[in-house]
């Protein structure tokens, strides 16, 4: 392909790297067209189960860390193993500081832990070696190495005659010095240099543009124990957040029903990834509330719409189901009747949009919906899809939800909006109403380096509406992210806005931040969420998903177990969460209480909720991801509390500190929440 301007994002649903055209006044050095190599989705899962029967700890002796190495390069490794010998033993190579992925891996022969890696294979750079041991099937990791050992290849043969770009990083977040991109270029692989450089110190001074952005929703009306259909909610006015945001200090009392009720995960019933059987376990172990799947043509059977009432029945869950696509002009009449039964058993909480037109084209209204076309048949479709909904006596009353990834739109057709204003001249006509609440995939793993390294009130971060390095701005908000169209508002909460996919793969190369760290990150999004507007939180996803997505699950394979014992970190810490904050009723009114907080960091925040039985439950929780540091904050009550109990959501359900006829307590925040109910 051309040499053009380009930006890597990734392609949410399965972790892959792709590529889309950069706007004009947001372009990096020319890049020639990038097909990154997601090497690490062939990379088998973690499986706690497999490590209790054979695990082992690797250590690279040879090359050491920081040394130059070029030609045949012998690796050496010392294993030190229990409960038997692994299957084999493989080298990952990965670069270093690229935004990229350039990855290759060599097995050991059987037996020696020796190497002979010809390095010659790889372009000259600066790249990580990992040793991972897998059992003989290589479905199982049975160990692999603790340290990081960085090597130089320098190859006489090679490095000298790459090319060199410069990629500008977004300001206010870390910039590598220099790494390696690898791309496609006639069908081939390519390898360039990339020198990274801030903003400030570009040739020109265009800023880098936002991240894809896609749609979201806003805070629903107060809702019941048992959650019912409503209109579009009107959101509140909560002040968005800087750069480096300051804590959100709530003075009302939110129920805890209803921050409950925001909660929720992507499931694979329909797939027939897993079975209805664990996705009811798992909803019962953690708690959650919400359920996203995707459409069917099946009404009774297994990866069926009769599987998620189901699923209801059993758990009370409500479900996102994805509209059917995939049959032309006859694609809405099935969904509406897809539609119909979810809602008719009771368990459909809302419509929702295609799913990431710009990844996966459809067609409909005799052409095709597709990044490189047009987007007028997706708007012909969603405008079509928000006409049945509102028409259909079971659907009228659900709230619409628009598309995902507006922003990619070829030709001005007006997605980036809830209803086309007046005026506007595009292609579908003035008021035109596609959707009541936008709809994003603004996942905490956000692009560049903000997909690889933590900072600081990271999570904070990814809620916030503003240019920056997660997918939201460019969408529903500010102009489009492909071609600069003049959108909507980039108030943080100028439109009703939810998430139905954000998360974090440690799998991704470079990203392994390790299941308790990425635990305590998406904990902390599913709190931050509804402060800032954030009406659904839902993460990507309940299960791990072998071989190819895994990373990122609540709970490990194993049958249709899904508890405690195949429970993730992720899984665990928002089991322990919803255990602690269990309630089932908001017909009460709050009572607010005049609480102080001293000591509370930047990188702090509170939120106060109250339980159906009037107990408080005044949740803190720290964002110090990258700096570490542990404050200490005073909880001062009005008056003396009989009872004051503190939860740690990383230590379980049961209070690590109780105290009586008490009116302060001191807490600890670092980087997860902990919980003072009195």
């Amino acid at each position: 392909m051309d040499s053009g301007y380009y930006e890597i994002y990734r392609y949410v649903t399965l972790e892959r790297i792709k590529l889309r055209p950069l706007p004009h006044s947001a372009r990096f050095a020319p890049l020639p067209v990038l097909s990154c190599l997601a090497i690490l989705l062939s990379l088998p899962p973690f499986s706690a189960a497999a490590l209790a029967q054979v695990s082992c700890v690797v250590t690279i002796t040879s090359p050491a860390s920081g040394t130059a190495i070029a030609g045949t390069q012998t690796v050496n490794m010392l294993e030190s193993c229990s409960g038997g010998a692994p299957g084999f033993k493989r080298l990952y190579v990965g670069p270093v500081g690229s935004t990229t992925i350039l990855t290759a891996s060599f097995d050991f022969p059987p037996g020696p832990a020796t190497l002979a890696w010809n390095t010659t294979s790889i372009p000259n750079g600066s790249y990580h070696l990992n040793v991972i041991e897998w059992d003989a099937t290589g479905s199982i990791k049975e160990g692999g190495t603790t340290q990081d050992t960085i090597v130089t290849i320098s190859n006489v043969a090679g490095g000298s005659s790459l090319p060199t770009f410069s990629v500008i990083c977004p300001p206010g977040f870390p910039c590598p010095a220099s790494g390696l991109l690898t791309f496609e270029q006639g069908g081939q692989p390519v390898t360039a240099n990339a020198v990274f450089v801030t903003s400030a110190a570009a040739p020109t001074a265009t800023p880098s543009r936002a991240p894809t952005a896609t749609p979201s929703r806003a805070p629903a009306a107060t809702p019941a124990p048992t959650r019912t259909a409503s209109p579009a909610p009107t959101s509140t006015a909560t002040p968005a957040a800087s750069a480096t945001p300051t804590p959100v200090l709530g003075g009302a009392v939110m129920k805890a029903n209803d921050f409950l009720n925001t909660m929720g995960a992507v499931t694979h019933d329909i797939q027939k990834l897993e079975s209805a059987t664990a996705i009811i376990n798992g909803f019962r172990y953690t708690g959650l509330r919400i359920g996203r799947d995707d459409a069917t043509h099946s009404s009774s059977g297994a990866g069926s719409v009769q599987d998620l009432c189901n699923i209801h029945a059993a758990t009370g869950v409500k479900y996102h189901e994805l509209p059917i696509v995939d049959d032309g002009d006859a694609s809405v009449s099935d969904t509406r009747a897809m539609w119909d039964q979810l809602a008719g058993c009771g368990g459909m909480l809302e419509a929702e949009g295609p799913n990431e037109p710009n990844n996966g084209p459809f067609f409909y209204a005799g052409a095709t919906c597709s990044m490189g076309s047009s987007f007028l048949p997706c708007a012909h479709y969603q405008a079509d899809l928000y006409k049945m909904v509102k028409s259909d006596p079971l659907l009228r009353n659900f709230r619409v939800a628009g598309l995902t990834e507006p922003g990619a739109e070829p030709d001005n057709v007006g997605l980036q909006f809830l209803a086309i204003p007046s005026g506007s001249g595009l292609a579908m006509p003035d008021g035109t109403v596609y959707a009541d609440i936008a709809n994003t995939h603004n996942y905490v793993q956000g692009n560049g380096t903000a997909g690889t390294t933590l900072m600081d009130n990271h999570a904070r971060l990814a809620e916030t509406i503003q240019a920056g390095p997660f997918d939201h701005y460019g969408n529903y908000w500010g102009a489009t992210w492909n071609r600069q169209f003049a959108g909507a508002s980039s108030g943080q909460n100028a439109r009703p806005k939810e998430t139905t996919e954000t998360g974090w793969n440690i799998y991704k190369p470079g990203a392994n931040i390790g299941w308790d760290m990425m635990a305590r990150l998406v904990t902390d999004v599913f709190l931050d969420a509804p402060q800032l507007g954030w009406s659904e939180t839902i993460v990507y996803k309940m299960f791990e998903e072998p071989p190819y997505d895994t990373g990122n699950g609540m709970f490990n394979r194993n049958g249709d177990e899904a508890d405690a014992g195949n429970a993730t970190a992720l899984g665990l810490y928002i089991h322990n969460l919803t255990a602690i904050l269990s309630d089932n009723s908001s017909a009460f009114s709050a009572t607010p209480v005049a609480l102080s907080l001293s000591g509370l960091p930047p990188t702090g925040y509170y939120q106060l909720m109250q339980k159906s039985s009037g107990v408080h439950e005044l949740v803190l929780w720290g964002e110090a991801f990258a700096s570490r540091t542990a404050s200490t904050v005073t909880v001062t009550l009005p008056k003396t509390a009989a009872s004051i109990k503190v939860y740690d959501i990383t230590s379980g359900t049961a209070p690590i500190q109780s105290l009586t006829n008490a009116a302060s307590v001191r807490v600890t925040l670092t980087d997860h929440a902990v919980i003072v109910e009195f």
